[in-house]
């Protein structure tokens, strides 16, 4: 590993601890773009790859259950969803059988994953793109979702996406939002490994924090834990 992305590291574990000490002011000045920071490999052919694969009970069943748990957070009718990285689709899949949605906007960065679920959905809208770079619309939807999404932004650009979240939603709107807690990705990046392309290491407490910060309030906060106890995902309604 070298210098400066052990220093992310290092920098990452330090924002770990503010946010177990609930130092809020200190943790917002350790989000500087001039901080070292874990490198990121995210690529729309990476993603092409990774999404190629539909999520089922068999070969996926950790995010089978997230999704099945996310899925039971969702309530009414005639709903407008917005959805940030939404990969094979999983979540649109069960939305589509409740019939429960009548607009929603995914965006991804795998060309093959947005041209699939084009021609799948065809009553709803894909794009291909990032949250930094795409137009949302303002104050329009009832639930945007962030799942898996957080640990590939950098440090310096999450509370921009955070931002551009709070303006998607309406008055009463909500964010679900997971991310992976404790997968050992350090570990990993020594080995010369990132299969997943994650530039964070997130904790229960600091993925709370980033949210209080941002302006969010918490509604609910579920740890779900997957049949290896060596992986955990945070899912948070805020």
């Amino acid at each position: 590993m070298n210098p400066t992305t052990q220093k992310a590291f290092e920098i990452e574990e330090e924002r770990n601890i503010l946010a177990k000490r609930n130092q809020l002011e200190k943790l917002k000045k350790t989000y500087q773009k001039n901080i070292a920071t874990i490198p990121n490999l995210n690529t729309g052919v990476m993603w092409d790859r990774l999404n190629r694969k539909r999520i089922t009970k068999t070969n996926n069943p950790m995010a089978h259950d997230r999704i099945t748990k996310i899925i039971s957070y969702i309530n009414g009718l005639n709903l407008k969803i917005l959805d940030l990285g939404f990969g094979q689709g999983a979540v649109e899949e069960r939305l589509n059988e409740l019939g429960v949605c009548t607009e929603l906007l995914g965006f991804d960065l795998s060309g093959e994953s947005v041209a699939r679920m084009s021609r799948r959905f065809k009553h709803w809208k894909f794009a291909k793109g990032n949250v930094l770079s795409a137009i949302i619309p303002l104050n329009r939807y009832d639930y945007v979702l962030a799942l898996e999404l957080l640990e590939h932004i950098q440090p310096y650009n999450v509370f921009e996406v955070l931002k551009k979240i709070i303006k998607s939603l309406k008055p009463k709107g909500n964010l679900i939002v997971s991310v992976p807690i404790n997968e050992g990705l350090k570990a990993l990046v020594s080995n010369g490994l990132n299969p997943n392309a994650h530039v964070r290491t997130y904790t229960p407490a600091l993925i709370t924090s980033e949210l209080k910060i941002a302006g969010f309030e918490i509604v609910r906060t579920e740890l779900l834990y997957a049949f290896s106890n060596l992986y955990k995902i945070k899912s948070i309604i805020a």
